[in-house]
């Protein structure tokens, strides 16, 4: 069985070639997808902790990263919390 996030981040890996403003969008929907696996809000701050260190990880370096990095701090943010 492939696992939520391993799914997400060939997604993400797939996108880090892509048009910006298209790749922005498609990201983000992944990563909300990949975040409604999870019950509740301190499972989805894990999950996205887990996602935040996979791409710093498996895509850097990439032009792509800063709009990962931003869409990741936002998802944080809409969480309530930070990346740190």
């Amino acid at each position: 069985m492939i696992q939520p996030l391993d799914t997400c981040m060939r997604t993400l890996s797939a996108l880090i070639t892509s048009d910006v403003p298209a790749g922005e969008a498609e990201a983000n929907a992944c990563i909300e997808t990949y975040l409604a696996t999870f019950p509740g809000p301190a499972k989805q701050v894990a999950a996205l902790s887990m996602l935040d260190h996979a791409v710093d990880q498996r895509l850097s370096p990439s032009p792509f990263l800063p709009v990962l990095k931003a869409i990741i701090e936002a998802q944080y943010r809409r969480l309530g919390t930070s990346r740190n």
